[in-house]
């Protein structure tokens, strides 16, 4: 699967180029355009015997269209991004100049130009696109990027402007949004459903108005009168694509729903665990790519070499039977980079894969108390007190992830007096450490003496991924309370031994 959005990022240039396909059962709505349909033409290859080649085995072909012959390779500006401001910004200029406001319009049209595609025959290869292009004519909903390019690369000519780079490129399509399937990012159905037309428009209409922002400017950006025609024809080409998208959406959404695995998930909370019990099922296979292992109900995987780490194996999760059950620590719902979504890749059963992105609705805090609390250590519920700023709950202690209370006299570092450190994220996602000493709230020197208590105090902590005690007397936190705070794990990991 990676390797086919490989072909596509690399080779993205070439997915306006569909110009034809197969008749078949589904959607028969005819889309609209304004332009003239394309005048398709096979692209046909002969061997060196003079054979004919068999042609490409996706749906579509390389079309002849007139925007070949524009050739923007020795263009002297590329845009150094597809942040339109950051491209006008590394061109020298101030924002709210003239020279900003004009490379900002053409770096737009040129990064959005670079995501329509250019120079390449169609190359498909995601099967699951293919079928669906061949259940629907194509033609008419891809005849309008024919003037959309042309116009498109003539305006670019005429100012000099070339493409991205193509790791830039790269980068910004692996950040692309998409609601069903990662194909939506860089194949045929990404030029309808990222909206890419709806840029182009608002680029060519912000290049339009400099001329009314700035009356006044003669310099050498000023417009030209093919620039200006170039811009309007082609903010009118753009038009059909959103006429038709929705059409399009449908249909893809329909399709999708059809083939695809069905995935079920239920969610449970279960109390002694300090765990949500996720079941997913369906009637396909089903694996979860970001979830350890050890959370996961008789885990099924596949060592492999990692490739970050020579000579280190690493487990890798492979399609189980459902139900898939997994048991997520109450930690996990506070930990770094969680979002409250899961990802399931559903497998069907010829083995293609369907990434699904699952949003979590039940939130463990519902199951802790919000009645006030106060620890049996003073120096515990000083701390506390001064972290939340008031009173605190069970519910509040779920932020906390890591906890150390140290009643060690002798300290490596900082000073020599009993300390305790909570750890928890902040809306950054950044692990914030907060520290207060015995001395911010006692004139009276510690003993050194972990309190008898404190095992008592540390249970109301759900939602821990760390716990350090100790003190001056060589306290160490038993064992099986600290398996008991820690998160719950289904299954024993012994790919790692």
């Amino acid at each position: 699967m990676k390797r086919c959005f490989a072909i596509f990022i690399t080779a993205c240039f070439c997915l306006c180029l569909l110009s034809s396909c197969g008749e078949g059962e589904g959607d028969t709505t005819e889309p609209s355009y304004t332009t003239r349909p394309p005048e398709t033409m096979e692209t046909v290859e002969t061997t060196e015997t003079g054979e004919t080649a068999a042609p490409p085995s996706s749906s579509f072909y390389g079309t002849d269209w007139e925007y070949r012959s524009i050739d923007l390779s020795d263009g002297q500006y590329r845009p150094s991004s597809f942040d339109a401001d950051v491209a006008a910004a590394a061109f020298g200029y101030e924002e709210g100049t003239y020279e900003y406001d004009y490379f900002r319009a053409l770096s737009g049209i040129s990064a959005n130009a670079y995501l329509v595609g250019v120079d390449h025959s169609v190359i498909c290869g995601i099967d699951l696109v293919d079928k669906f292009t061949e259940r629907i004519d194509m033609t008419a909903y891809i005849a309008p990027y024919e003037s959309i390019l042309y116009h498109t690369f003539s305006l670019l000519a005429d100012r000099g402007f070339t493409l991205p780079d193509i790791s830039s490129g790269s980068s910004y399509i692996q950040s692309i949004p998409y609601e069903l399937h990662a194909a939506e990012r860089s194949t045929v159905l990404g030029l309808f459903f990222n909206y890419i037309d709806t840029a182009l428009i608002e680029y060519a209409e912000e290049l339009l108005a400099l001329s009314t922002r700035y009356p006044a400017y003669k310099g050498e950006f000023a417009l030209s009168e093919k620039v200006i025609e170039e811009a309007e024809a082609l903010v009118e080409a753009c038009r059909p694509i959103a006429e038709n998208r929705d059409t399009l959406r449908a249909s893809w959404r329909a399709y999708y729903q059809e083939v695809a695995p069905t995935l079920e998930v239920t969610e449970e909370f279960i109390a002694e665990l300090d765990a949500v019990k996720i079941t997913i099922s369906g009637n396909g296979q089903y694996y979860l790519p970001n979830v350890m292992g050890e959370y996961i109900e008789n885990y099924q995987y596949k060592l492999e070499s990692s490739i970050s780490r020579p000579g280190v194996m690493v487990d890798r999760p492979v399609p189980m039977d459902s139900p898939v059950v997994i048991y997520l620590p109450v930690s996990s719902y506070y930990g770094l980079g969680f979002d409250r979504q899961l990802s399931v890749t559903s497998m069907d059963e010829s083995g293609y894969p369907y990434e699904n992105t699952v949003a979590l609705t039940l939130d463990p805090a519902d199951y802790f108390s919000d009645e006030p609390l106060t620890m049996n250590d003073p120096f515990l519920d000083a701390a506390l007190r001064e972290y939340f700023g008031g009173d605190y709950s069970e519910r509040d202690l779920l932020n906390i992830v890591s906890l150390t209370i140290s009643y060690r006299l002798i300290n490596g570092y900082g000073p020599n007096e009993p300390y305790i450190m909570f750890s928890a994220n902040n809306e950054e996602d950044r692990r914030i450490h907060t520290y207060y000493y015995y001395s911010d709230f006692f004139d009276e020197p510690s003993d050194g003496c972990m309190p008898e208590t404190i095992e008592e105090d540390v249970r109301h902590f759900h939602g821990l991924t760390i716990i350090v005690l100790g003190d001056q007397n060589g306290y160490r936190i038993p064992e099986e309370l600290e398996q008991e705070l820690m998160p719950y794990e289904v299954t024993e990991n012994i790919w790692d031994s």
